[in-house]
């Protein structure tokens, strides 16, 4: 997940652009879990820390496609439990937004061995730049 972080940051500073991404909100079968609440956070508050600037759900409604299921919405129109922990956690990220919209990521920091690991490989192969 950091290395994928390093590079789109990388990406997204060398052209100038907005760091977006979207958030797994379902589960599809054999492929993906349909995440918890945990996970749900896991996956926006380390990419704010990576300067993100958006993010959207992959996907909002549940898809009749390929063993998709379990989205924010379910496929009679109700909201499953996802949807309110995605509720939650935007509103927690809306508080934060004014700040964060306004700084440019300058440097990520981490402490340990694997992560340090993984951007030593993120610099000598220059992350996709």
């Amino acid at each position: 997940m950091y290395e994928y972080l390093e590079q789109t940051r990388s990406a997204a500073l060398d052209s100038n652009k907005d760091l977006w991404m979207f958030i797994q909100s379902t589960g599809q079968d054999g492929e993906m879990i349909v995440p918890n609440e945990d996970q749900l956070r896991y996956q926006i508050y380390p990419a704010l820390a990576y300067g993100l600037k958006g993010y959207m759900y992959f996907t909002y409604n549940t898809v009749p496609y390929r063993g998709f299921h379990d989205a924010l919405i379910l496929p009679d129109g109700t909201r499953n439990d996802t949807y309110e922990w995605a509720k939650q956690i935007n509103g927690e990220v809306l508080k934060l937004g004014p700040t964060l919209l306004s700084l440019k990521s300058q440097a990520v920091y981490h402490t340990g061995n694997e992560v340090f690991r993984i951007r030593l490989r993120c610099r000598q192969t220059s992350c996709g730049r």
